[in-house]
């Protein structure tokens, strides 16, 4: 990454920097650097969270596919042409002059791809008596324990799945539950 590449340089020149200006050709790179990374899948959020650690946002910038000198080496060129390349020797031209003549980047909005999906769940709390639900404790006492079964079958393999009446079991597990449930 650009930014281990630049740390590792400095320190191995130990040189004082003032302010360094990171450069790439994707739009897209540029966007999720502006993005907080928690927002992003784990391996992009990752190379993000080093690179906001390691620069400043402001300091990233676009250089266009014309005016990129990889690119040339990246496109099949010639040993003969790329000799008297001024791109391949010495950057875009416009890199010598003023920072107010560089190229503006309209940056582009996130890469839905590589954004995380998130989900919500609402959860609300009723604060419906389940006792007064039913008329009797005796048929409140089976209801619950016909759904605790459910939950135990819904987890469990197709061949450990409780099957016929109710056990006196699984009654008196219910019957506990709804004693403690019913005590402040």
């Amino acid at each position: 990454m650009l930014t281990r590449l630049t740390v590792k340089t400095v320190s191995a020149l130990k040189l004082t920097i003032s302010r360094t200006i990171y450069w790439t050709d994707s739009t897209i790179v540029l966007s999720w650097i502006r993005t907080s990374p928690h927002l992003l899948k784990t391996f992009v959020a990752n190379r993000i969270t080093e690179i906001q650690n390691a620069s400043f946002v402001e300091n990233w910038r676009h250089v266009p596919t014309k005016d990129n000198p990889a690119d040339i080496a990246s496109r099949g060129v010639y040993e003969n042409t790329l000799e008297h390349c001024k791109l391949w020797w010495h950057g875009p031209s416009w890199l010598s002059q003023e920072e107010t003549n560089w190229p503006i980047t309209n940056y582009v909005k996130q890469n839905t791809l590589e954004m995380k999906e998130v989900q919500t769940c609402h959860a609300l709390e009723t604060t419906q008596d389940i006792f007064a639900r039913f008329s009797t404790f005796t048929k409140l006492v089976r209801v619950v324990s016909y759904i605790l079964r459910f939950k135990v079958n819904c987890l469990a393999s197709k061949h450990q799945k409780t099957l016929g009446p109710l056990t006196t079991a699984e009654l008196n597990r219910t019957l506990t539950m709804l004693i403690k449930l019913s005590q402040p």
